[in-house]
C-alpha cells in the first residue's frame, strides 16, 4: 500500500512538473526553442502526449481513460490556440495531430495489454 502511495504522489509530481514544462516552452514568446527539439519537433509532441498519458494514468487512477482522453486533447488545442496570440508562434494542425497519436498510442498499448491479460487469464481459468 505505501509503494503504490508513493507511486500516486511521484506521478502527480511528475505531471504537474511536465506540465509546467509543457506550458512554459509553449508559451515563450519568439522563436526561442530548446536545442533538442528543434530538428525533433513532431517526435517532441508525440513523446511528451505519449508520457503525459502515462502520468495521467498513473496520477488519477479512478477517473476514466475518457476523461484523460479528451482532457489531453483539449490542452493540445489550447497549446495552439494560445500559441496565436504570439507574434513568432502559430496554430499548428501538424502539432495537434503528433500529440493525438502520442496520446492515442499510448491507450492502444493499455487496450492491447488489458485484452492480452484478459485472454491469458480466460485461458487459466478454463
Amino acid at each position: 500500500m505505501f509503494l503504490n502511495t508513493q507511486i500516486l504522489k511521484l506521478s502527480q509530481l511528475s505531471l504537474i512538473l511536465i506540465l509546467l514544462a509543457v506550458s512554459f516552452f509553449a508559451f515563450m514568446p519568439g522563436p526561442v526553442t530548446p536545442a533538442f527539439v528543434v530538428n525533433h519537433d513532431k517526435a517532441f509532441h508525440f513523446l511528451v502526449f505519449f508520457a503525459l498519458s502515462l502520468l495521467l494514468t498513473f496520477a488519477m487512477p479512478k477517473i476514466r481513460h475518457r476523461f484523460h482522453v479528451v482532457s489531453l486533447f483539449l490542452f493540445a488545442i489550447a497549446i495552439e490556440l494560445i500559441q496565436l496570440l504570439f507574434v513568432h508562434r502559430g496554430f499548428s494542425l501538424m502539432d495537434i495531430l503528433y500529440d493525438v497519436s502520442g496520446i492515442t498510442s499510448f491507450y492502444l498499448l493499455i487496450f492491447l495489454y488489458r485484452m492480452n491479460f484478459h485472454a491469458k487469464s480466460h485461458k487459466q481459468n478454463q
